[in-house]
Order: structure tokens, then C-alpha cells, then sequence
């Protein structure tokens, strides 16, 4: 019972009850370490939060920004590592979303089974392909992502997507985006 009691008073000072909102109030995430956030709320939500994802071979890294909605994970784009101007999407295969930013879309969305991530689709603005996603969620909040065009992954590669701290974020600029406007672009795919 005392145990129920520490808890209880761990979510109280984190500001995590609140009895007058439908939704539950979780602390920013950007304050405390990840290993904290997985003992003190949901897994999905300890998730949320910014990501370097880096370049690779002929395709550039950006910054994503990275939200669980309902049992998925999601991410869309906020800012590209070189700092170049957010780009249109050209190689989409449906010509009219060719005149949409790369930015503020969602192009990523997977499942959340424990710790690991599973039957995902993303979207690379960059080649206009749709790729099969899964990938497993680090000791440290870093997400380990794997992408392929076949189904058994032999045709693919993973990347490490490094989690930002509020510091990094905070020295870069970083901005999300409304969340309400982010997921009308899961309707435009």
C-alpha cells in the first residue's frame, strides 16, 4: 500500500491528475529523463517528442516530430538537417498532392506492441515510394527503424532515430505543429 501511496504522489507533483479533464494531463516529456517517463506514464506518450533522423546515402535527414494517436505512433517533418527550405512533394504518385511541403505531413504511421513497433507504412517525400516500417524502441528513447520494400525486410535498411533533449531542441528552434491540423493530412494520403 505504500507503494500505491509514493506512486499516487508521483503523479500529483508531475501534474499528472487532474479530475476536471476527459484527457489525461501528462507532463511534458522534454523535462524528464525517458526511463522516468516509461515508470510514470503510458509508454506511447513517453515517446512523443523530437527526432534526428540522419542522411542517408542519397537522401537528406530531417527533424520529425513523433505523437502517438489512438494504438499508432506518427511523425511528420518540421525542418531539414542541412536548413534548406521545406520542399513540395514532386514524386508523389497521386499528382495532386505534388504541390503539398514535405513538412507538417505525416508520413509515418505504425503500430505500438510493447516495445516494439510493427506493421508500418512510411512515406519518403523524397522518392515518392511508400516503404513497410517496423522497428523497436531503445533503453534511452532512441527509436531503431527499419524500412523495406518487401515484406520479410531483405530489401531495406535501418536507421537510428535519435531522440532530441529539451536543450537541443530548444538551441535548434524546433516548433510542433497543431496536432488537429497534422492528422487532417492522414485523410490526403
Amino acid at each position: 500500500m505504500q507503494y500505491v501511496r509514493i506512486s499516487l504522489l508521483s503523479l500529483l507533483l508531475l501534474g499528472i491528475l487532474h479530475t476536471n479533464t476527459k484527457e489525461p494531463n501528462y507532463p511534458s516529456i522534454q523535462n524528464i529523463s525517458f526511463m522516468q517517463c516509461v515508470h510514470t506514464i503510458p509508454m506511447a506518450n513517453c515517446l512523443e517528442g523530437f527526432y534526428k533522423i540522419p542522411d542517408f546515402f542519397i537522401f537528406k535527414g530531417a527533424y520529425v516530430y513523433v505523437f502517438a494517436h489512438k494504438d499508432t505512433l506518427l511523425a511528420y517533418g518540421v525542418a531539414n538537417l542541412d536548413n534548406s527550405a521545406p520542399r513540395q512533394d514532386k514524386r508523389n504518385p497521386d499528382k495532386n498532392l505534388r504541390q503539398r511541403s514535405d513538412k507538417g505531413v505525416i508520413f509515418l504511421n505504425i503500430a505500438i506492441n510493447g516495445e516494439e513497433l510493427q506493421n508500418g507504412t512510411s512515406y519518403n517525400f523524397q522518392d515518392g515510394m511508400t516503404y513497410k516500417t517496423r522497428g523497436k524502441i531503445l533503453a534511452n528513447g532512441d527509436l531503431h527503424m527499419e524500412f523495406s520494400l518487401d515484406p520479410y525486410y531483405v530489401f531495406g535498411k535501418g536507421l537510428i532515430w535519435s531522440r532530441l533533449n529539451a536543450k537541443q531542441i530548444e538551441d535548434l528552434g524546433l516548433k510542433a505543429w497543431d496536432k488537429e491540423e497534422v492528422l487532417k493530412t492522414l485523410k490526403s494520403k
